[in-house]
C-alpha cells in the first residue's frame, strides 16, 4: 500500500498494526485515541503526518529506544498537545530530510544526537511548542538549508546558543512572535549563507543591528513584519545584496535610516504597506534597476 489516511476513528491499534509495514505514507488525523505512534515498525515508511491527535504521547509503542527507521523522508506532527519528547537516544533516520512540528504545546526537546542522526535533515519548522528550550547537544544537521522558529519563546530567548554560523548550508531563516527580543539579530550569531530572512511578530524589537547583518553578504530577499515597536531601520543602512525589501505593519516606523536605499544597487522589488508614520521616501532616489523595473514606485502607510 502506496498511502494510507486514517481519521476520527475510535480504535486504531489493530488497524496499524495490520497496515504499517507495507505503507510508504501515512496521515492520521483528529483521532483521540491515539496514544502511541509506532514509528520503529514501519520498515517502509517515508512520509508521516500526524495532525490533531489530542492523546498522542509517544512515538514509540513500548517507551524505549527506536530502532532504525532508514526509509523515513518527512515527519510533520501538528496539534498534538500531550506529546513531550520524541524516544531516547533519537531518530536514526539518515534519510529524513524535513521535520516539521505545530501547536504541540508541551514538547519540551527536539530529537536527540539530530547532528549525527540526521545528517540528510534540510528543514526544520517549529511553530508553537512554548515549552522547547534548546535546540539538541552537537547542535543542527549541518547540511540544514531552512529553519523556521515561530512562536517558541523559550527556544527563541536561548537563541546565544544555537550556534548557527556553523551551519554553511542555511539559506532560509525565519524567526517570530515572542515577546523577549528587542535587538536583532544582537547575540544569534547568523551564518553568511543567509539568501532568505524573515523577521516577523516580534512585539518588542526596538532596533536592527547592522553589526549582526553587515556579513550577510549572500542575502537577497529581507522581510519585516509586524513589528510594533520598530521605529527606523539601521543607520548604516541594510546589505548591499538585497533584491527583495519587504515592510510590513510596521506601526511605528518613523525612517527608512540614513542611507536609505541608494546602496541598494541590487534591490528589484520593494514593498511598503501598513506603516503609517512613515511619511515620506528618502530623499536621495530609489536604485536604478527599481525605477526601470517600477518607474511610479509609491509606497502607502494605509
Amino acid at each position: 500500500m502506496h498511502s494510507l489516511k486514517l481519521g476520527r476513528l475510535k480504535s486504531l491499534d489493530s488497524l496499524l498494526k495490520g497496515c504499517l509495514s507495507t505503507t510508504e505514507e501515512i496521515l492520521v488525523r483528529n483521532c483521540d485515541s491515539l496514544e502511541s505512534f509506532p514509528l520503529d515498525q514501519c520498515p517502509k515508511l517515508k512520509h508521516v503526518r500526524i495532525h490533531g491527535c489530542p492523546n498522542l504521547q509517544s512515538l514509540s509503542e513500548h517507551e524505549v529506544a527506536l530502532g532504525d527507521v532508514t526509509s523515513l523522508c518527512s515527519l510533520d506532527i501538528r496539534d498534538c498537545p500531550h506529546l513531550v519528547s520524541f524516544p531516547k537516544g533519537g531518530l536514526a533516520a539518515p534519510n529524513m530530510t524535513v521535520l516539521r512540528l505545530r501547536n504541540c504545546s508541551k514538547m519540551k526537546s527536539l530529537p536527540e544526537y539530530m547532528d549525527s542522526l540526521l545528517p540528510s535533515l534540510v528543514e526544520i519548522s517549529l511553530r508553537s511548542c512554548p515549552e522547547l528550550e534548546s535546540f539538541p547537544k552537537g547542535g543542527l544537521p549541518c547540511k540544514l538549508e531552512s529553519l523556521e522558529v515561530y512562536a517558541c519563546n523559550k527556544l527563541i530567548n536561548a537563541c546565544s546558543e544555537w550556534t548557527l554560523q556553523k551551519l554553511h548550508s542555511l539559506s532560509h531563516f525565519t524567526i517570530g512572535m515572542c515577546k523577549e527580543v528587542e535587538t536583532f539579530p544582537e547575540s544569534l550569531q547568523l551564518p553568511p549563507s543567509l539568501c532568505s530572512l524573515k523577521i516577523s511578530d516580534l512585539q518588542n524589537l526596538k532596533s536592527l543591528d547592522y553589526r549582526g547583518l553587515q556579513h550577510l553578504t549572500s542575502l537577497r530577499e529581507l522581510t519585516i513584519d509586524s513589528c510594533p515597536k520598530l521605529q527606523s531601520l539601521p543607520e548604516e543602512g541594510l546589505p548591499a545584496t538585497l533584491t527583495s525589501l519587504k515592510i510590513w505593519a510596521l506601526q511605528n516606523l518613523k525612517s527608512l535610516g540614513h542611507k536609505g536605499f541608494q546602496h541598494l544597487t541590487a534591490l528589484r522589488e520593494l514593498e511598503i504597506e501598513s506603516c503609517p508614520m512613515l511619511q515620506s521616501m528618502p530623499e536621495e532616489p530609489l536604485p536604478p534597476p527599481l525605477i526601470s523595473i517600477y518607474p511610479g514606485v509609491s509606497f502607502s502607510g494605509k
